[in-house]
């Protein structure tokens, strides 16, 4: 079984990710939320946007530029206090 603390194994989830993004597009519903996230020190400019439903996140998308290193979106489908 392979883990994340493998370096093989995040280079390849890296990549993955960077050559087929997950849930790159711009999410268009009723009561969305979209967030702009870009820093100085980073060429990354997205906008993130999110659907969150009685305390539980329904969608979740971003658009934007290639991303240049990971960012990390972690989707559980938890609830948000």
């Amino acid at each position: 079984m392979h883990t994340f603390n493998d370096p093989l194994v995040m280079r390849q989830v890296i990549m993955d990710h960077y050559e087929h993004p997950r849930n790159k597009f711009k999410l268009n519903l009723p009561g969305a939320r979209t967030i702009h996230m870009d820093t100085s020190g980073c060429i990354d400019d997205i906008e993130v946007t999110i659907v969150v439903e009685r305390g539980i996140i329904k969608a979740l998308s971003f658009d934007g530029g290639r991303l240049h290193h990971l960012n990390r979106i972690h989707v559980n489908h938890d609830r948000i206090d």
